[in-house]
C-alpha cells in the first residue's frame, strides 16, 4: 500500500531535479553548485521573475537546492511535516497548502531580495508547518486537548527553532520562510475551514 503518495512524489521530484542538476554540472554541484547552474534550473531571481516576467520561477525554485546538506534536511523535514499533513487535510487540500505556501515564500524572496537567487523546498515546507497550525486554530473540535497541545508544541518548535537557525546562518531566505509560513497558515486555515 503506497501510503502518503503526494509526499512520496514531491520528495522524488525534488530528487530528480537534484540529480539532473548534479549530472549536468557536475560532481561540484553535489557541494556547491555555482549561481549560474541555480538559476539555469529555475531558480528564482526576483528582477527575472518579476522584472522579467519569467512567472514560472516562482514555482521552480521551490525544486532546486544548493547541495546535498540542503537537499538531505529539506526533504527530511518535508517527510515528517508532509505525512502529517497529508493525512490531516487529505491528498488534494495538501497539494493546494504546498505550492501556495511556496509561490507565497518565492513571491516574498522575489519582492524582498529581488537581486538574490532563491532556491529550495523550505518556504512550502515552513508553509505546511504554518498550515497544520492553521487546521488546530480553526479545527479544534478535531483534537483532543492534550493532542492539540502536542501537536502546537511540536510544530511551535519546530518553526521557531529553524526561524532562529536561519537568522544566525549567513545565506538562508528568510523572506521565503516567513513568506512561506504566513501563506500556509492562511491557506490551511481557509481550506480547514470548509466543510470536509
Amino acid at each position: 500500500m503506497n501510503r502518503f503518495p503526494v509526499t512520496r512524489t514531491l520528495i522524488m521530484i525534488n530528487v530528480a531535479v537534484f540529480l539532473a542538476m548534479v549530472t549536468v554540472a557536475g560532481f561540484g554541484a553535489l557541494v556547491e553548485p555555482n549561481p549560474l547552474t541555480l538559476y539555469r534550473f529555475g531558480g528564482n531571481l526576483g528582477v527575472a521573475t518579476l522584472g522579467g516576467g519569467q512567472y514560472w520561477r516562482l514555482v521552480t525554485c521551490m525544486f532546486v537546492h544548493a547541495g546535498l546538506l540542503h537537499i538531505a534536511m529539506n526533504m527530511y523535514c518535508l517527510w515528517y511535516l508532509g505525512m502529517l499533513a497529508e493525512q490531516l487535510f487529505g491528498k488534494t487540500r495538501y497539494l493546494a497548502v504546498y505550492f501556495i505556501a511556496g509561490i507565497g515564500g518565492s513571491l516574498a524572496s522575489a519582492i524582498h531580495n529581488p537581486n538574490i537567487i532563491s532556491i529550495g523546498a523550505s518556504g512550502a515546507i515552513f508553509g505546511v508547518a504554518g498550515a497544520l497550525l492553521g487546521l488546530l486554530l480553526v479545527r479544534r473540535d478535531r483534537f483532543s486537548p492534550a493532542g492539540r497541545r502536542s501537536l502546537v508544541n511540536n510544530i511551535g518548535f519546530f518553526v521557531v527553532l529553524n526561524l532562529l537557525l536561519g537568522s544566525a546562518i549567513p545565506g538562508i531566505d528568510m523572506s521565503a520562510h516567513v513568506g512561506g509560513l504566513i501563506a500556509g497558515f492562511l491557506s490551511g486555515a481557509a481550506l480547514s475551514a470548509i466543510a470536509d
